[in-house]
């Protein structure tokens, strides 16, 4: 089954190449603006935005090593120099075709790497291979450059920089054979660009990769509209100028998106190692002393009975801190994998016999998982001190845009009222629970009964 960006964008292509075609045809629909200033602006920001792109890629390639981001690093690089020569070049009079047939061939090469890299398959390259590769390439198309440079005169262009796309009596189709070729072919290798990128994209949910696509496709009309009338040799800033923005546009807009990736990458990254440190803080000092004061605590209560709930809140407090440890230490974890350990390390103290069902695609955000987990281990820790069970059960499955934990077991049970109008440590436990869970936007229903168990379900979006 195709999906239905597969379905979309070639028709959405489709559309817009026949209006590019449309307004490139027809007088009356087109329009036109001279402005050097513009042109200069549109050069530049082509430019500016090609050589972000292009460190973006690289600190990407250096982190996974991978081919396509490699050529795609490459491929953009290349084009940062086909726009920085015709960035650089002095404007087309009709007798310097050097100015139009450089450019042109390095535009030509980039684009060729760039639909290299859209199919490439996957694998490494090395750092030290890599550093070797892009200096040939630049060498390569700097030579092309220089070679076409030098033999520009024996390549007509057809073109006369002073005609306007307003003009009703002006060619539909401007230049020479080998020129609208060269447009052509540039057009079909961003489309093929586009397509594999947008392939890669959808395949790997790469945000990035998408942008990259959206900036190829985008790229292949404007070679369409240069196909018709060639304002990137002019002073005019006619469809293709814009979609060759539009263009950098998009690549810029990926490129953003990415930085803001990195970031929270890297927020997630000082989250965790914060946690981490805290959890070895408290598993160190507060979970040890914890414990001696709950040891004592029962010996005491072995002599004088009055110490009994002195030393049942030093066990509360003594689950309640390993719990609080385990669940920062499972902070990279999904729900399932950290629910289960959770789960298993609180019945595993008290050897009780527990019985999982956990959907194990269930996504969430980490807000909603840290709470689901301080929830499940209140439940649990609760079932396994008051309920004295024989088996707890853990259901997990999300739903409809909602997540949904059952914790039920087959212990003596409790009248909820009763405990919670009393204001107990388990009086306190389900209305922690129950505020967490609104915390989420989402309900707790307990139930039970004396001699009749547990069930604990939380909802959450």
């Amino acid at each position: 089954m195709r999906s239905r960006l597969e379905l979309w964008l070639p028709a959405i292509f489709g559309v817009l190449v026949v209006v590019t075609i449309v307004v490139a045809t027809v007088p009356t629909l087109g329009f036109a603006h001279r402005s050097s200033t513009a042109t200069v602006a549109i050069e530049t920001a082509a430019a500016i935005v090609t050589l972000l792109a292009t460190f973006i890629l690289l600190g990407r390639y250096r982190e996974t090593l991978e081919r396509t981001d490699f050529l795609l690093f490459v491929g953009l690089l290349l084009l940062f120099a086909s726009n920085l020569a015709r960035w650089a070049v002095p404007s087309y009079t009709g007798s310097n075709e050097a100015v139009i047939w450089a450019p042109l061939s390095a535009s030509l090469f980039a684009s060729a790497v760039l639909a290299v890299a859209a199919f490439s398959r996957g694998g490494e390259v090395r750092r030290e291979v890599a550093l070797r590769l892009v200096l040939a390439a630049l060498v390569a198309i700097g030579v092309l450059m220089a070679g076409v440079a030098f033999a520009s005169d024996l390549f007509a262009t057809g073109i006369d920089p002073t005609i306007s796309p307003g003009e009703p009596d002006s060619p539909r189709v401007i230049g020479t054979p080998g020129l609208l070729g060269a447009q052509l072919a540039s057009m079909a290798l961003f489309v093929a660009a586009a397509v594999g990128f947008g392939r890669r994209a959808e395949r790997s949910r790469d945000e990035f990769l998408a942008w990259i696509a959206a900036g190829m496709a985008l790229a292949a009309l404007a070679r369409l509209s240069y196909f018709f009338f060639p304002s990137i040799y002019s002073d005019w800033v006619f469809t293709g100028d814009l979609l060759r923005f539009a263009a950098q546009l998009a690549i810029l807009t990926g490129a953003l998106r990415q930085i803001a990736v990195y970031q929270r990458a890297a927020a997630e990254v000082a989250v965790l190692e914060e946690r981490s440190r805290i959890a070895s803080d408290l598993h160190d000092g507060l979970a040890q002393d914890l414990a001696f004061i709950a040891m004592q605590s029962e010996r005491i209560a072995h002599d004088d009975p009055r110490a009994a709930d002195l030393a049942e809140a030093a066990r509360h407090a003594l689950a309640e801190s390993r719990g609080a440890i385990e669940n920062l230490r499972l902070t990279d974890a999904p729900l399932g994998p950290a629910l289960e350990s959770v789960a298993r390390g609180l019945a595993g103290r008290h050897r009780t016999e527990l019985s999982l069902d956990l959907d194990q695609g269930v996504e969430v955000t980490p807000q909603v998982r840290d709470q689901l987990l301080r929830i499940a281990g209140e439940a649990i820790g609760n079932a396994v001190r008051h309920g004295d069970p024989d088996e707890i059960r853990v259901h997990l499955a999300g739903k409809g845009g909602r997540t949904r934990l059952v914790i039920s077991d087959d212990g003596e049970g409790f009248d909820p009222a009763a405990i919670e109008e009393g204001g107990a440590d388990g009086g306190l436990g389900l209305i922690g629970m129950r505020r967490r869970a609104e915390r989420l936007g989402g309900i707790v229903r307990v139930r039970s009964r004396p001699g009749e168990g547990t069930r604990v379900e939380v909802v959450v979006p």
